[in-house]
């Protein structure tokens, strides 16, 4: 289920930052859910549109092991810099010292309370060749012909480039919506890119209604920061047993990290694994099941954008993902 924009949460048991703070929220014109310590916090704190901390409450928090998205750390006096393990770890975007930073605090509770923040899928493939860069392209231009807001995002090195498919040099606007394409950078400091990569999730959930990343199997600091802010993981996997065995790997690695995994499995049929055997073998939800289009792979292997009115098993399986799971700005529908 998307997102609703819940109110922004404060955690602190400071009651002069705490003052200053619902001042602030309500110069922005929204209001603020409170709780002074992580207890209080647990029932508010994934859902909120974003989250200020106080200094007070980082390490209680942290012990508590609170992950998520979106984090503010807010004091009324310079802090002392926290552990940088416990800045990333905590999901902490930008700290904010008081009064200085006010007027940012101001427009970035503006901002939230606006919109609702965009929906984030990220796709694996249980193997290589699994067919996952065609399914994010797929997903993107399906969601964009339905009038979302969409960015696709290649976190895969390997992948061969997801602008190249969407042949970006003459690609525009899929319909009434629009697509744009970036790729993260994944040479450097783990640590700091996976930092770099909340970052550019956080910024595109404001600015887009569905964001889609394109994952490698092998996941490192990147991938595990990409899970752990998406809502909504899909493993692609093709009805074979060492496909399956492979996933199952795939799916080892990524269960810990995910808010909610569950397996697309292509080609089930009678000449190769029924979809239940591939769910028991992977251990995994399948939330749907499609055929392989071999002219769908040729048009995007040319660059050709699949039409809004396209005929096709993995479009027909794209609409019904999107339908029973909308970004930002579509509504709520059932599957």
């Amino acid at each position: 289920m998307a997102r609703t924009g819940s109110r922004p949460l404060v955690v602190t048991a400071d009651e002069a930052l705490l003052d200053d703070l619902l001042r602030l929220a309500a110069m922005a014109g929204t209001e603020l859910e409170v709780a002074t310590d992580p207890a209080a916090a647990r029932p508010h704190y994934e859902r909120a549109s974003i989250v200020l901390v106080g200094p007070d409450q980082t390490e209680p928090l942290d012990r508590a092991r609170f992950r998520r998205r979106a984090v503010v750390l807010v004091g009324r006096i310079a802090v002392d810099d926290p552990p940088p393990g416990l800045i990333r770890r905590l999901g902490v975007e930008h700290i904010a010292v008081l009064p200085a930073a006010a007027s940012w605090l101001v427009t970035r509770l503006g901002a939230v309370a606006l919109a609702p923040p965009g929906h984030v899928i990220a796709l694996l493939g249980g193997r290589g060749g699994a067919g996952t860069s065609t399914f994010a392209v797929t997903l993107a231009v399906t969601a964009a012909h339905a009038g979302q807001r969409v960015m696709l995002l290649d976190a895969d090195p390997l992948g061969g480039g997801l602008d190249l498919m969407l042949g970006l040099r003459q690609f525009d606007r899929p319909g009434p919506g629009e697509l744009v394409a970036l790729t993260l950078e994944t040479a450097g400091p783990g640590d700091v890119l996976a930092d770099a990569a909340v970052t550019t999730l956080d910024t595109a959930r404001r600015e887009r209604d569905l964001v889609v990343v394109d994952l490698p199997r092998h996941l490192g600091l990147i991938g595990e920061a990409v899970l752990r802010n998406a809502d909504r993981t899909y493993l692609v996997i093709p009805a074979e047993l060492r496909a399956c065995l492979a996933a199952g790997r795939v799916a080892a690695l990524a269960r810990p990290h995910s808010r909610h995994l569950a397996a697309i499995v292509r080609d089930a049929s009678a000449d190769t694994l029924p979809t239940d055997d591939v769910a028991r073998t992977v251990r995994l939800a399948v939330a749907g099941t499609y055929r392989s289009d071999p002219a769908l792979r040729t048009a995007l292997a040319r660059g050709e954008v699949p039409p809004a009115d396209g005929p096709g098993p993995l479009v027909d399986l794209c609409r019904r993902l999107l339908t029973a799971h909308p970004g930002r700005g579509t509504g709520e529908a059932a599957a």
